[in-house]
């Protein structure tokens, strides 16, 4: 989940394949607008107007807050399948996503990331 202060509206990723943006001070959902599979972050950059949804689907989605009611879907990012944690730079613009190569998992254990696959993803306009 993230917040534009400014517009006081409310970007969260669901787990329906659909971000809702919603009012903060009423709570109405102002618009949904879909995004990929398996949904870990949202962020906000204010001094792009953009909203991200970074996705285990290897894409995040990207929309544009055009006003407090208006907001235009982009291309979403194609970035690498399980790349679903995410930052951004305010400062920069920087999207950063880490991503990694795991061993199968052992039944009813966790998948083990293997050695020396992990990397960081940046993305900038």
């Amino acid at each position: 989940m993230a917040m534009d202060p400014k517009t006081h509206r409310l970007f969260v990723g669901c787990g329906n394949q659909m971000m809702a943006i919603v009012d903060s001070a009423s709570g109405a959902i102002i618009k949904t607008l879909p995004i990929g599979k398996g949904v870990d972050a949202t962020a906000f950059d204010a001094g792009t107007g953009l909203i991200f949804d970074s996705c285990a689907d290897g894409t995040t989605a990207v929309i544009g807050e055009v006003g407090a009611n208006l907001f235009k879907p982009a291309e979403p990012l194609k970035t690498a399948t399980g790349a679903r944690t995410m930052a951004v730079d305010s400062k920069t613009h920087r999207l950063f996503l880490p991503i990694a190569e795991y061993e199968p998992a052992a039944q009813g254990q966790r998948r083990k990331m293997k050695p020396g696959s992990f990397a960081v993803l940046v993305y900038e306009q």
